[in-house]
């Protein structure tokens, strides 16, 4: 499509745009508004930016409204980050931030640090069938109640915000009808038809499959604004749009090449250079049947026609029809990272054991990277904490110090040499990760009503169901379903760490826990012979062998079972998850020389896949290793990543190894995997010249990016990920 390649090359260009009128309108709100609620400020701060921010429509396009008006989002967001000025190159764009942070940086106004700011699946469907006008209309009607006031702050800031969301769409269509008063032929028409489109959405509901795609992208782009983006994603849109799409084309007011169109242009509007607004397909209808429809095939054709990186998921389930399932691993083949895969069939289960009523586990969607939530009716605070597993291993190894500093960082369960078995090291093992918790609920809980007080929500509070019939806002739990989740890190490295242990200490005695300590402070020095010892004489996970990977079950378990003895601060659970993110590399660089043989401050195993180095048997083999944890019990999310060479995964007389070893994983409990295509040769090449693998996009840790985008360190991970790949 014509258009599409033109739009394309115009989003490219729009990444070098600096716009600072964000910034520039919520710091003069702010000014205006010091003797105020907070609740109060917030609103009239982004109703400030959306009544009066510059506004732009392009060349060919049919969806309006763009990213560009709120980057850099470093030189943006400053009451997210108010100690955080930001500098640049240019002379004109450092004077203006200057003068913008210097009111932040004379003010109390803290900023927000919490996970759930730019993490968050909003209610979308809720905004195509209502609009914000009757939101509006809602909360103007609840002024009338005799409540506390700060229900009644809470209120009346939602009237004010909504107000502003429902005619930034009016703003646009007077400027569609200013342009096509210039136009003339095709190009008039479509912004005629812009302008009547704008002039219902995002103020009214969507009458059309055309309307219910731009008020879709208005919500999403109205929701970047309120906090800093990082992974609002816009969850299930094969079923929210599904409705207006099969009556558009049952109607004849709409073809399947324009839908596809359209989707394609919104698939442009969502794309951005680290993209985690995750997007998803497939999956369950809520009372439980396939829910895939065509709306799924056509935007899986979109994402390989873009060849760009868009943030894809599909919800794998054993109802899913076979041909989706092919279509998708076609999508993989092309080797942009994409599709990562969510298996129904562990996951919906597991969030109706932690509470989720059935038919809103059946609607689960994906946060950014791998987090779970329900749609416009949960609060989850993604990544609200990262554990490092092997780090407290250590320390109960070292009695509490630090192989790095020397200093004592951990809880002190004793010298090294008064263990008489492996239960005591793995009691002393269990005290460390029970403290570590229970610290890190306490700033959790400090982190929370921090931001109840000074950074509510209220976008997203009106997008979320609950908190405008109850005046509560998202920050403060007016959410259907409050969880946090906190990342377990380096599983993997734990049980391999254990496993010698047991093996070649308690079992085989082959060794003492003072000479491998004693090897461990010194990083191996001069003990090259004991460290091959540890590393080739005992099981490693990810190679299928039950021997250690029922410890990494345990270790699993372990942290599952002492995180579910919390509760949060808005009352909800505290979810386990098997998940690293790049924190496998800088958690990596604070652990000493491990039990394993790892070499110290080097990198950590990334989520559930083995260990750089350990993984020998082939991806079957890791994926088996994976399924053997208790994946149900880590609703936070888990995340397998599996490299691949090309060779693998090459259909041969109708047979899908990639479908087939996608199926094998889930069957057997795992509840997601996601896949990297590519050999270590092209990355190689891509180092030395970046310019000619511009696209070149591979799996980072939950998301994916163009490789030539990443810094050294971890561009050096992902090879030696590859490589350690048979092929």
């Amino acid at each position: 499509m014509i258009r599409i390649g033109k739009l394309k090359q115009q989003t490219m260009d729009h990444l070098s745009i600096v716009n600072l009128d964000r910034a520039r309108l919520v710091t003069e709100s702010y000014k205006m508004t010091e003797d105020m609620p907070s609740v109060i400020r917030r609103a009239k701060a982004m109703a400030n930016f959306f009544l009066n921010a510059p506004l732009k429509i392009y060349d060919d396009e049919l969806i309006v409204g763009d990213r560009s008006w709120v980057q850099p989002y470093g030189y943006n967001f400053p009451d997210c980050h108010p100690r955080r000025a930001q500098r640049s190159d240019d002379p004109a764009i450092d004077a203006e931030l200057r003068e913008i942070w210097s009111y932040w940086e004379n003010t109390d106004h803290p900023g927000s640090i919490s996970p759930l700011h730019g993490h968050c699946v909003p209610g979308f469907r809720k905004l195509l069938e209502v609009g914000f006008d009757a939101m509006r209309d809602e909360a103007e009607r609840r002024l009338s109640q005799s409540v506390p006031d700060h229900k009644m702050d809470f209120w009346r800031g939602a009237a004010i915000l909504a107000d502003s969301c429902g005619k930034l769409g009016k703003r646009f269509s007077e400027l569609a009808l200013e342009m096509a008063g210039s136009a003339d032929g095709k190009r008039k028409k479509e912004l005629i038809s812009i302008a009547e489109m704008c002039d219902q959405v995002p103020s009214k509901p969507a009458r059309n499959f055309r309307e219910a795609v731009q008020s879709l992208w208005f919500g999403e782009l109205l929701i970047e604004s309120e906090d800093a983006p990082n992974a609002h994603s816009p969850g299930r849109i094969d079923q929210i749009l599904w409705p207006y799409y099969s009556r558009d084309l049952e109607n004849g007011d709409i073809t399947r090449d324009e839908a596809k169109e359209l989707l394609a242009c919104l698939w442009l509007k969502m794309w951005a250079p680290y993209d985690v607004h995750d997007t998803i397909v497939g999956g369950l209808t809520p009372d439980g049947r396939s829910a895939v429809n065509d709306l799924s095939y056509l935007i899986l054709e979109v994402q390989s026609e873009s060849e760009l990186h868009r943030q894809l998921s599909v919800r794998y389930s054993h109802l899913l029809p076979d041909n989706f399932v092919e279509k998708a691993c076609d999508v993989v083949r092309d080797g942009l990272g994409v599709p990562q895969w969510f298996n129904d069939d562990v996951l919906v289960p597991g969030l109706v054991d932690v509470g989720i009523q059935e038919e809103d586990a059946n609607n689960y969607a994906i946060i950014g990277c791998v987090e779970t939530v329900i749609p416009g009716r949960g609060d989850s605070r993604a990544v609200s904490h990262y554990s490092n597993l092997p780090k407290l291993l250590e320390y109960a190894l070292t009695d509490g110090i630090c192989l790095i500093t020397g200093e004592r960082r951990g809880l002190q369960t004793g010298d090294i040499s008064t263990i008489n078995s492996f239960e005591e090291l793995w009691e002393r093992y269990e005290r460390q990760v029970a403290q570590e918790i229970e610290h890190a609920v306490k700033r959790v809980y400090a982190v929370e009503k921090r931001e109840i007080k000074h950074f509510p929500l209220l976008l997203l509070s009106l997008l979320t169901d609950d908190c405008l019939e109850n005046g509560v806002d998202i920050s403060a739990g007016g959410a259907r379903y409050n969880s946090s989740m906190f990342c377990a890190v380096g599983i993997p490295n734990v049980a391999d760490s254990l496993a010698t242990i047991k093996k070649l200490v308690f079992e085989e005695g082959l060794f003492t826990l003072e000479e491998i300590l004693d090897a461990m402070k010194v990083n191996f020095d001069g003990k090259e012979k004991l460290r091959q010892a540890l590393r080739t004489q005992s099981p490693k996970y990810g190679n299928d062998q039950d021997y250690v990977d029922l410890m990494a079950l345990d270790v699993g378990t372990n942290y599952s079972r002492e995180l579910a003895k919390h509760r949060n601060p808005r009352d909800g659970r505290f979810y386990p998850s098997f998940f690293s993110f790049t924190a496998c590399i800088s958690f990596g660089a604070q652990v000493g020389a491990s039990p394993d043989g790892r070499l110290a401050s080097t990198p950590l195993a990334n989520s559930l896949s083995a260990p750089q180095g350990n993984m020998n048997a082939g991806p079957g083999a890791l994926a088996k290793s994976a399924a053997k944890l208790n994946q149900r019990q880590a609703m936070g999310g888990n995340a397998l990543l599996l490299d691949l060479h090309p060779s693998m995964i090459q259909k041969e007389d109708g047979d899908d190894p990639l479908a087939g070893l996608l199926r094998t994983y889930f069957s057997l409990g795992g509840s997601h995997v996601e896949f990297t295509i590519v050999d270590e040769k092209m990355l190689r090449e891509a180092q030395k010249m970046p310019e000619r693998y511009a696209d070149l996009t591979v799996r980072v840790a939950g998301y994916s990016a163009q490789f030539v985008n990443l810094n050294k360190d971890l561009q050096e991970h992902i090879i030696e990920r590859t490589k350690k790949s048979p092929i």
